[in-house]
């Protein structure tokens, strides 16, 4: 019972309370809430690529200050509305800054040297025979023979080149000598160079054989005592196709002898020939120098050049006076291989 009143007491208290609240309310003044102001949207940054030489570290992001810090801090406004994206924006750290790599460096290929330029061989041209005259003065004559006519006179030290021979290389051809060619003997001059390779001058008298009686020319003579032994008989390697032989004709005391010929038989085609004489000296050599390994002394060396080939034949040969008499055994010489040679005779009077 005494609870219900309790409550009554209560509730009657509460219902006169209520009208002095509304009463109060109206009294006072409550400010009017200001609307809370929207964030602007954040400007789009496109960075700048700005190529740098290192890297630098990249500063660690500092956070946007919280929306209710801005608010605490100061009155927001619309002023302060507007501005607050630049703030924002300000406050709020670049992104890092991509430092570009270096482009590689294509390596160039290397430059090749260039090779010097060979060097272009200087020709030297080949020696050729000629003669120095070697006496104070030389006669030159118009043929190969101390009776020809003089054209005239060269001087100690000229050189002329040779361009022919006689059958015994006892006179040179030589040219030029007042626009012509002329003909010097080789005791009076020292003759050079390649003389194998002279040949026989085609201005040459022809040789006119001794008389002898028909059908002896061809007969080689009989075996018997000859005032002349065969003392030596050799053979040279040859590169020519005819036949070419070396004589030395001498006493026991080694003296040249002069005036004696050499007769040549072709027993296979019946030609025949007599060479011009020996000389008294000095020795004639069968080779350029002594250095060459078939230098041999000959007072008479002749050839069968232009007249008969090596090849194939078969040749006698003898050795005669000035009468056409045999004065030495024959020799023979047959050639039947590829290997052409030449023929050095050696005859001593006994």
């Amino acid at each position: 019972m005494r609870n219900s009143k309790l409550i009554a007491l209560i509730a009657l208290a509460v219902l006169l309370a209520m009208p002095g609240c509304a009463l109060v309310n109206s009294l006072v003044e409550y400010p009017t809430p200001t609307p809370k102001p929207r964030l602007a949207l954040r400007p789009t940054f496109t960075p700048t690529v700005v190529p740098t030489a290192t890297l630098e570290p990249t500063p660690a992001p500092t956070e946007p200050p919280a929306v209710t810090e801005l608010a605490a801090a100061a009155p927001i406004t619309a002023t302060a509305a507007v501005e607050m994206p630049e703030q924002v924006a300000a406050a709020t750290p670049e992104p890092p800054t991509a430092t570009p790599e270096p482009p590689t460096a294509t390596p160039e290929p290397p430059t090749p040297t260039p090779e010097p330029p060979t060097p272009t061989p200087t020709a030297t041209p080949e020696p050729r025979p000629e003669v120095v005259v070697s006496n104070p003065r030389v006669n030159v004559r118009s043929g190969p023979d101390a009776d020809a006519a003089v054209l005239g006179q060269v001087l100690q030290g000229e050189r002329l080149e040779i361009v022919g021979r006689d059958a015994d290389s006892l006179w040179w051809q030589i040219c030029c000598f007042q626009g012509q060619t002329g003909w010097v003997a080789s005791e009076v001059v020292a003759a050079e160079g390649p003389l194998e390779s002279v040949a026989l001058s085609a201005d040459l008298p022809t040789a006119t054989p001794s008389p002898q009686p028909a059908g002896a020319a061809a007969a080689t003579p009989a075996a018997g005592d000859f005032p002349f032994a065969l003392s030596e008989e050799i053979t040279y390697p040859f590169n020519q196709d005819y036949l070419r032989v070396g004589v030395k004709v001498n006493d026991a005391d080694d003296t040249p002898l002069s005036g004696y010929y050499l007769r040549i038989v072709n027993e296979t085609t019946g030609q025949q020939w007599l060479s011009s004489p020996t000389g008294a000296g000095p020795w004639r050599g069968t080779a350029p120098s002594p250095d060459f390994a078939d230098y041999r002394q000959a007072n008479l060396i002749t050839d069968t050049r232009g007249k008969s080939t090596l090849a194939d034949n078969s040749f006698a040969l003898w050795l005669v006076d000035g009468a056409g008499r045999p004065v030495s055994p024959t020799v023979r010489l047959t050639q039947d291989d590829d290997e052409f040679r030449w023929l050095y005779l050696v005859w001593t009077r006994q």
